[in-house]
């Protein structure tokens, strides 16, 4: 579990490499989020623009822990 966060604790750290579990665990967490994400995003009415807007900023701030 923890190698799913990996990538967030070496946020802007870019030396060394990622092992391949930690890779995938972490890509895994993240389609699983942006699944739920889009789900609700989708399913909700105009009410809930706040969540839209929440759901935008992790996918932006998810931009450099996938690289």
């Amino acid at each position: 579990m923890e190698l799913m966060f990996q990538p967030f604790k070496k946020y802007f750290q870019f030396s060394g490499r990622a092992r391949r579990k930690e890779y995938w665990l972490f890509i895994l967490l993240y389609i699983l989020v942006y699944l739920i994400g889009m789900f609700l995003v989708s399913n909700s009415l105009h009410a809930n623009d706040l969540f839209s807007i929440v759901f935008l900023l992790f996918i932006f701030g998810m931009i450099i822990p996938q690289f």
